[in-house]
């Protein structure tokens, strides 16, 4: 995409971005602005801008152009995730690989041209873009992921330049009828919902059941995958007599069909990203058996509206339910030990929360950007809170914590570094009043609490 092409009111100053300095340069962790035309600048502060990162641009739903300078050689994953707008993007000639989700729900996209750089494309990488109707895979290209392609319903043709890239199971289901993929020797190959065995490496060990591919351990059964695309789930208690003991790494990750789903009591561990990206999912019930929630297990899950978890669990993972933005109340059980970093950042319609006495840390930023959330009650006086652990919560927002003599700052800083670093930036030291038994912290305490 060319720059005369965007609109005159295009942005690019860099103050419309968040961003942070890397060995390699600039990386853009998050856009800021307001505008649908977007230029990211090749440089900022004299540095050059290398890194796009994760979610950057994710629900941007107004975004209509971007312009990435060529400076950028990496693109986090769900970089681009449902912005509905967006009509065409122009990838760098330096980018190695398009992650997971990158261009996920993407339903306006009608072209984008991948360079001959780009080695591998992500799981669910265009998952979704129901407008775009053709696309060519250069030489390059030696993998494409699970569902890479899944619901590119307009998508035709797909002109595979390397006769020996691998396509993954599911890449291009849901698309076209009338789908053809060309190869480079020009064969026309019919392409079915089901890629041929052949293109999936043999590598794959797990076994599979009705509905679900798994995998034997010393301790039971893990769930590997779930290939249904039904819209409610049971997972089994027992598989070949074996108790199923763990839902495993992405097993039902982008299953943006599915409503519904019964864990058996049997289950220990919700594995990373178990949920990811189940945006129909709007409620569920972990058993009483479960330990550990682990990273971004329930990421994504914008439809989930209220969840129980069991006094089983100690520790809930880093954005174990990240984005989860239609999540109105969580009952945090007095087992949890941990709550990792980002765990329930982007949680907006969360209003109150109380964190059990059980509770020794609160990860960073596990709370951030939970706009509507006005009332933390913090039953343990000695329970450490991480780094802008609230940040960019409501104006209103109160926390209750029971009296102690331990400032509420970050864990790793010693309460005079505090006060030194609050003066220097201009901030004010947080004075704590007495309400009911418990302090009321104010909101004065500035970068460390609340950014």
């Amino acid at each position: 995409m060319e720059e005369n092409k965007l609109k005159d009111d295009a942005v690019t100053s860099k103050s419309n971005f968040k961003y942070r300095r890397t060995d390699s340069g600039i990386k853009i962790e998050k856009y800021i602005g307001l505008s649908a035309s977007v230029i990211i600048p090749s440089h900022i502060d004299n540095l050059p801008v290398t890194i796009i990162g994760e979610e950057a641009f994710k629900d941007f739903k107004w975004l209509k152009e971007i312009q990435i300078p060529n400076s950028v050689t990496s693109i986090g994953d769900e970089a681009f995730f449902d912005c509905i707008s967006l009509t065409s993007i122009q990838i760098p000639n330096f980018i190695t690989s398009i992650g997971e989700g990158t261009f996920l729900g993407c339903e306006s996209l009608k072209e984008i041209q991948i360079p001959n750089s780009v080695t591998s494309i992500g799981l669910g990488a265009f998952w979704g873009c129901k407008s775009l109707k053709e696309i060519q895979i250069p030489n390059s290209v030696e993998e494409i992921g699970y569902n890479a392609f899944k619901d590119c319903k307009s998508l035709t043709l797909v002109r595979l330049l390397n006769p020996n890239t691998i396509i993954r199971e599911d890449a291009f289901i849901g698309c076209s009828n009338s789908l053809r993929i060309l190869r480079e020797d020009d064969t026309s190959t019919e392409i079915s919902k089901k890629i041929p065995q052949n293109t999936v490496s043999s590598q794959d060990s797990s076994e599979k059941i009705e509905d679900f591919k798994y995998r034997r351990t010393g301790s039971g059964i893990i769930i590997e995958e779930y290939i249904s695309w039904d819209i409610s789930a049971i997972i089994p208690s027992h598989i070949d007599n074996l108790p199923v003991t763990s839902i495993g790494d992405e097993a039902f990750k982008f299953r943006i069909s599915l409503k519904s789903i019964q864990i058996p009591n049997s289950v220990t561990y919700i594995c990373k990203g178990a949920f990811e990206g189940c945006t129909s999912l709007t409620s569920i019930q972990i058993p009483n058996s479960v330990i550990h929630i682990c990273e971004g297990a329930f990421s994504d899950c914008i439809s989930l509206t209220s969840i129980q978890i069991p006094n089983s669990v100690v520790s809930i993972g880093d954005r174990a339910f990240y984005h989860c933005n239609s999540l109105t109340s969580i009952q945090i059980p007095n087992s949890v030990i941990t709550i990792g970093e980002e765990a329930f950042k982007a949680c907006k319609l969360l209003k109150e929360i109380q964190i059990p006495n059980s509770v020794i840390s609160i990860g960073d930023k596990a709370f951030q950007d939970c706009e509507s959330l006005t009332l933390v009650r913090i039953l343990n006086p000695i329970t450490t809170i991480g780094r802008e652990a609230f940040e960019d919560c409501s104006p209103s927002l109160r926390i209750l914590r029971e009296p102690n003599k331990k400032p509420v700052v970050e864990s790793h800083k010693k309460a005079s570094e505090v006060k030194n670093s609050v003066a220097n930036t201009g901030c004010i030291v947080p004075s704590v009043i007495f309400v009911y038994g418990m302090y009321w912290i104010t909101k004065s305490i500035g970068n460390f609490l609340f950014g």
